[in-house]
């Protein structure tokens, strides 16, 4: 349930914000997120900061091999 919350405020942060915001402000956001989401603990915001980035690179990952397998197909197709 966690793991599925934790994408969905990927989404949420980075689905409109992509390429209009730097990606140090996207990590920010979503290590806010994830941060208030579990319960505004006192103590390592690196932590949060780690897991949203690492979130935001996985998502970006995916969005790229989509990106190049549609590529691929149109130039198939072509």
């Amino acid at each position: 349930m966690a793991r599925k919350r934790a994408k969905t405020l990927v989404s949420e942060n980075t689905a409109a914000d992509t390429g209009n915001r730097p990606l140090s402000e996207q990590i920010a956001a979503l290590a806010h997120a994830l941060w208030r989401e579990r319960g505004c603990p006192e103590g390592s915001p690196e932590e949060d900061w780690l897991k949203a980035e690492r979130q935001i690179k996985e998502q970006r990952k995916g969005e790229i091999v989509t990106l190049l397998q549609h590529v691929r197909r149109i130039g198939t197709e072509a």
